[in-house]
């Protein structure tokens, strides 16, 4: 049995979003980025990167975040009947 896929970090995420752009000196350019900040990252010279630089990449890959749809509540069980004592009808 194949086990389950892991989702992907956000850092990996944007890492391979960032790695299949056609270049990175033009996503640079694009976000009014430094150019080195974004090598570095796609390098793995660092794993952190301000909240709103990820934010613009994620505005530029196209990324949305949405929470997960909320599971639908199990129906409770039927009550064991086994379980409880059956009286017989007095004759």
């Amino acid at each position: 049995m194949p086990k389950p896929r892991k989702p992907l970090s956000l850092t990996n995420l944007l890492r391979a979003e960032l790695a299949a752009a056609p270049s990175v000196n033009a996503v640079a350019k694009a976000l009014d980025l430094s150019q080195p900040t974004l090598a570095r990252f796609l390098r793995g010279d660092t794993d952190s990167m301000d909240f709103a630089t990820a934010s613009r990449l994620f505005d530029y890959f196209g990324f949305v975040v949405a929470k997960p749809a909320a599971k639908p509540k199990a129906k409770p069980s039927a009550p064991n009947r086994r379980a409880t004592k059956r009286q017989r009808p007095k004759v």
